[in-house]
């Protein structure tokens, strides 16, 4: 049987062809392999080598917001199995790739966005308190291109009551440089949820690990103002020691309630599509990202890939971040996505409580939502 392309790749030839509707499908290339990993696909004129699916995805740049992307469109082009649903029972005929195809899991694009900050106006604050971050900084035409273009209905904004408070004042020391500025940052006709995954719970869970003294030592240097210095002795003493990962692991186990609040917003289609952001759009809205991918059974390869292009999205800001995290008494490696993070989790998740469902289920959020968020998230 011959390969077989739906649609080529623009570019791929001199040659013209008619225009013919965009439609997608993965067909094999023979001979098959013994292993179904090893196994080449052709989409959309992009080919897949056994052990490397990256495949780059074109994502409209906006103006102030870093890190910005559609998590399903990453995740379906990572696996490259980008399918209509209208072919997906065409393509099931084919008894060669019905086994494949059968166990696929395609994410409907253009519902879970995830974005990050834009460090450029950034105060020289410290790294937990910093506040220019994603749909704050939006420049009008960001705005426009979220609440018209992408049809934004929801945004999460998952930073702590401290970050918005210095997001409010920094607002206003700008529009009294700036009147025209407006009062607020949001965007009207979307919905705005505040939750704080690293809330009261999970400050109590990391002031518990510091000792006597240094606790007692965090609150003098607080209570004096000598904010960057508290900082410092929570990073050196619990933050660093911890990790990104460990720190990961204690949102799991210290933030449940807020988790499910979160994910609840992903079992509807009057909530989606849904921005989701915190400061730099990469730990916290990676482990919300990560969850729903999960839910969604996607392979951890492909979220992990999700939770790796953060390094890229916030490329232009390295510099500054490096200089933020560094201020507070973090290292270098704060700066940057943890290679093992996703797979940490899971590993937690599995570890701990059993596996992802017995974790859901332990906060709340049962398998009659599950099926929520996989009927409104999947094709």
């Amino acid at each position: 049987m011959a390969n077989r392309t739906a649609a080529a790749a623009d570019g791929d030839s001199d040659e013209q062809t008619p225009a013919t509707p965009q439609y997608f499908l993965m067909v094999p290339n023979y001979p098959p392999t013994p292993s179904r990993a090893a196994r080449r696909y052709t989409l959309t004129g992009f080919i897949l080598p056994p052990g490397r699916s990256m495949v780059a995805v074109k994502e409209h740049v906006l103006e102030n917001v870093s890190n910005f992307r559609d998590v399903g469109k990453t995740v379906n082009s990572f696996l490259g199995k980008k399918l209509v649903s209208a072919f997906i029972q065409l393509v099931k005929l084919y008894m060669y790739v019905a086994d494949t195809v059968t166990s696929l899991r395609v994410v409907r694009e253009g519902l879970v966005y995830r974005a990050g900050p834009d460090f450029i106006s950034l105060e020289p604050l410290h790294l937990l308190m910093k506040l220019a971050i994603a749909s704050d900084n939006a420049s009008p035409e960001d705005m426009r291109y979220l609440a018209d273009n992408i049809g934004i209905r929801t945004v999460i904004d998952l930073r702590t009551n401290t970050e918005l408070a210095r997001q409010a004042a920094k607002r206003l020391k700008q529009r009294l440089v700036n009147p025209s500025m407006p009062e607020t940052a949001h965007i009207p006709g979307i919905q705005y949820h505040e939750i704080k995954v690293t809330g009261r719970n999970f400050e109590r869970h990391i002031a518990s690990l510091l000792t006597w003294w240094q606790f007692m030592k965090f609150i003098f240097l607080y209570i004096f103002k000598y904010h960057n210095e508290a900082i410092h002795t929570v990073a050196e003493n619990v933050l660093v020691p911890r990790g990104l990962l460990g720190i990961g692991r204690d949102k799991l186990d210290h933030s449940g309630a807020e988790i499910a609040e979160a994910l609840t917003l992903y079992t509807s289609p009057q909530t989606t599509p849904v921005l989701v952001h915190c400061t730099q759009g990469k730990d916290r809205t990676g482990l919300i990202c990560c969850l729903i991918l999960m839910i969604l059974d996607i392979p951890m390869s492909a979220i992990e890939y999700d939770y790796l292009l953060t390094d890229d999205g916030l490329a232009r800001e390295r510099e500054q971040l490096i200089k933020e995290v560094q201020s507070v008494g973090l290292t270098e490696a704060w700066a940057y996505t943890d290679r093992g993070m996703m797979e940490g989790l899971k590993n937690h998740l599995d570890d701990r409580y059993g596996g992802l469902d017995a974790y859901l289920n332990s906060i709340g959020f049962d398998e009659s939502k599950r099926a929520l968020v996989r009927n409104t998230l999947l094709v």
